[in-house]
């Protein structure tokens, strides 16, 4: 996901756990400077893929989905505030 009027890039990443744990990587950018501004990572459920497969902005937080659930995340500081188990 990429937005310009933010400077926010947020890109899939897969986790060291194996397969299906994956997380997201969120950059900044500022100019024609790129940084690191975090991490985000979902709860594993058991038997759930827990990997990130979407990203959106809206109602002025970053909000993620995977199998597990949905994740709530202000944008600055990078910071969880909520979370939305699927059962």
């Amino acid at each position: 996901m990429y937005r310009a009027e933010r400077g926010l890039v947020v890109v899939p990443v897969d986790a060291r756990g194996g397969p299906g744990q994956g997380g997201a990587l969120v950059l900044r950018l500022t100019g024609d400077t790129i940084t690191e501004a975090g991490t985000l990572t979902h709860p594993r459920r058991t038997g759930a893929d827990s990997g990130i497969r979407r990203s959106l902005v809206a109602g002025g937080a970053l909000w993620t989905l995977s199998a597990s659930g949905l994740l709530a995340t202000d944008l600055d500081p990078l910071r969880p505030v909520a979370w939305v188990p699927f059962a």
